[in-house]
């Protein structure tokens, strides 16, 4: 008898976050698992085994609150099971409120992850401003428009992450995991011909980009990095 069902407008939370972000969607479980196999002298298959499962998702945000500056999660956090891979924030100026999307994972046999089970990296970026509507100026250290400059931020996005390896046991199963090299970057565009003069970051610019247009403005954009250290120690 067929069991399936038919649903609506569901999308499901499964991570904690600060209240000032609100759930908006996501959920939707993907999950792999390794097929191990071994051939036998005819050169076909004589044994398999699955073994390794592992699922991944995201979950989307978009902020609803009135505080001075955004309170990012940290990378690397555990919240009901899931691990917390990355965090990435978008911003328009064609966007009312910036909206977050968390990419997450877990194991779904051996041993999952724990809170407090992996190092965690926090965002350096303590003080960008929470907006009314569209693109702040300044996002800290990473990028700050003159106040005298002429050209103006069209689109950002702010994504931390950190590399993150497991290890299995003795049957094939998770048996620990933890992080390390804590990532972040910022990128933006601009409308006009910006230069070096039109913002400061103490970060590195590793890319830049000047786009002319028949139908428009031309644009700029720019890309900058920065490595974080871990924040929290893991209790593995």
């Amino acid at each position: 008898m067929a069991k399936g069902t038919i649903d609506f407008f569901n999308p499901t939370n499964g991570v904690t976050v600060d209240v000032s972000w609100t759930f908006q969607d996501g959920g939707a479980v993907s999950t792999d698992t390794t097929r191990y196999s071994e051939l036998g002298s005819s050169g076909d298959e004589i044994a398999n085994a699955l073994a390794a499962k592992r699922s991944s998702t995201e979950f989307t945000f978009i902020h609803s609150g009135t505080g001075e500056t955004l309170v990012i999660p940290s990378a690397g956090t555990v919240s009901n099971g899931w691990h917390v891979d990355r965090v990435a924030i978008s911003w328009s100026r064609d966007q009312m409120r910036p909206k977050m999307t968390l990419s997450c994972h877990r194991h779904d046999n051996g041993n999952a992850h724990e809170s407090g089970s992996c190092r965690t990296y926090a965002s350096s970026l303590d003080s960008i401003p929470v907006v009314a509507f569209g693109v702040p100026t300044s996002f800290g250290a990473a990028f700050a428009l003159d106040a005298n400059s002429v050209v103006d931020l069209r689109s950002a996005s702010y994504t931390l992450e950190c590399s993150h390896v497991d290890e299995n046991g003795h049957d094939g199963t998770e048996l620990a995991g933890d992080n390390y090299d804590g990532r972040e970057t910022l990128q933006v565009e601009l409308t006009g011909s910006a230069t070096a003069e039109d913002y400061t970051s103490s970060w590195d610019c590793t890319s830049d980009a000047n786009s002319p247009s028949q139908m428009g403005a031309t644009a700029s954009s720019f890309t900058f990095e920065h490595h974080v250290a871990h924040t929290v120690q893991s209790n593995g």
